[in-house]
C-alpha cells in the first residue's frame, strides 16, 4: 500500500482512538471530538488543508492574559 495512503491511515486511528484497534467505529466517532478533522480529510480537501496549515497558537495568541480578545 502507498506511504502516504498508510501515513494518513495511521494518523486517523491516533486522532479517533478507536475501542478496537484498527477499526473505525460509528461509537468511535460519536466519541471523538475531531471528527469534523476526520471526514474533512477524506470529503472536504479545502478544509482539511486548512486544518493541515493552521497556526496552532493562533487562538492563544489572539487573548491577554484575562482571556480578552485582543484587536491588532
Amino acid at each position: 500500500m502507498n506511504t502516504k495512503i498508510m501515513d494518513c491511515l495511521c494518523q486517523m486511528l491516533d486522532m479517533v482512538k478507536p475501542k478496537i484497534a484498527g477499526k473505525i467505529s460509528l461509537s468511535d466517532l460519536k466519541r471523538c471530538k475531531l471528527t469534523p478533522i476526520f471526514f474533512d480529510t477524506f470529503f472536504n480537501l479545502e478544509k482539511y488543508l486548512d486544518h493541515e496549515q493552521r497556526d496552532p497558537f493562533a487562538s492563544q495568541r489572539d487573548h491577554d492574559i484575562d482571556g480578552q480578545e485582543v484587536i491588532s
